[in-house]
């Protein structure tokens, strides 16, 4: 994953062991391993489950992460596109008995999708969810500066608008210090617009306890949360990570 030219929170292991152990249900792993003498060249954390296409039950191929993952792909090392190749090959020669290859939330820029045409006629791509994203160059004051004067005052002015909630303040949380609101945070949500939408996330016992397991678990991503509290109760939070 370190040399991958594909990386993301929802690729490394401590995302997948947590996803697994309280996310997995119905489905069997089948992880691909391409290898260069004793040296991993490429790598494909996926799982087989079963699914229903127009009322006929089939088997299929999907990642590790399934459903609750983003930017996900076949590792691989840097610039090398063999192991990607050579992995689009297992999955058309022997599909494990899944008569569809189904892998979602791919980056229009990996090189997965250019490899798995020139490797598989006839794979399809549907353009699906964007993802967006902001790249800041320097520092964030100097970001701030490029951005539109009408949005730069709003950001000062926003600090009035607290003002007028009553006794407010802003929070940055780091590691395990994140958990510490833990129960607040799923009180937010559920009382969110998200219930009403369906898409309260924490609102799922076994969604609330894949997302906690993580958070705990040591690991390369640092998890961040920002929490906005107003008169001693939180208001709204973002988590993220580093």
């Amino acid at each position: 994953l370190a040399c991958s030219p594909v990386s993301s929170p929802f690729l490394t292991s401590a995302w997948i062991a947590a996803w697994w152990r309280e996310l997995a249900a119905g489905r069997e792993p089948c992880v691909l391993c391409v290898w260069d003498g004793d040296d991993l060249a490429a790598a494909a954390a996926l799982a087989t489950r079963k699914a229903r296409y127009y009322g006929v039950p089939l088997r299929e191929w999907s990642w590790l992460g399934d459903r609750t993952s983003d930017r996900l792909g076949f590792l691989s090392r840097a610039g090398e596109r063999e192991g990607l190749a050579a992995l689009w090959s297992h999955l058309r020669a022997r599909r494990n008995g899944c008569a569809i290859v189904r892998l979602e939330e791919v980056p229009d820029e990996s090189p997965l999708i250019d490899v798995g045409r020139a490797t598989w006629p006839g794979c399809e791509v549907e353009p699906s969810s964007p993802l967006p994203y902001v790249p800041v160059a320097g520092t964030w004051e100097a970001f701030e500066l490029s951005l539109r004067k009408k949005f730069r005052t709003e950001i000062r002015t926003r600090v009035k608008v607290f003002d007028a909630w009553g006794d407010w303040r802003h929070e940055v949380r780091e590691g395990l210090r994140a958990l510490e609101l833990w129960d607040d945070m799923t009180r937010v949500e559920i009382a969110s617009h998200k219930a009403g939408l369906g898409t309260a996330f924490l609102a799922e016992a076994a969604n609330a306890a894949f997302l906690r397991r993580f958070l705990a678990a040591p690991g390369a991503v640092v998890p961040v949360l920002l929490s906005l509290t107003v008169n001693g109760e939180l208001a709204g939070y973002l988590l993220g990570f580093v």
